[in-house]
């Protein structure tokens, strides 16, 4: 049975247009540095799938979240000034997996 070109190419566009990496056997990894006013946290923002790891400071395993599909997910942190990891077994969107500066003091 042949899988129908249009559905095949649907899927190929939704995955593009998401911009999500997904190497073969490695986890895709993005790293950062962020600095907000001391009433304020660091908040850890993504889009992935997979098996993500969210890391703060950068070597400390804060948060694991399960996705079978692309989802957002943000992460407040204790810190206003920290360093930040997010790993995931299947795929990051790069230009939506950043730091931000919350509202309020640290949690």
């Amino acid at each position: 049975m042949r899988t129908p070109v249009k559905v095949v190419s649907a899927l190929a566009a939704v995955t593009l247009s998401l911009g999500l990496a997904s190497p073969a056997h490695a986890d895709v990894i993005k790293t950062g540095n962020k600095s907000c006013n001391s009433n304020q946290h660091v908040d850890v923002n993504l889009l992935g799938y997979g098996t993500i790891r969210v890391y703060t400071p950068s070597t400390t395993l804060r948060v694991t979240y399960v996705l079978s599909m692309a989802d957002f997910r943000t992460y407040h942190s204790n810190y206003s000034s920290t360093s930040w990891k997010v790993s995931s077994t299947g795929g990051l969107d790069n230009s939506q997996t950043f730091a931000s500066c919350g509202a309020g003091g640290p949690l």
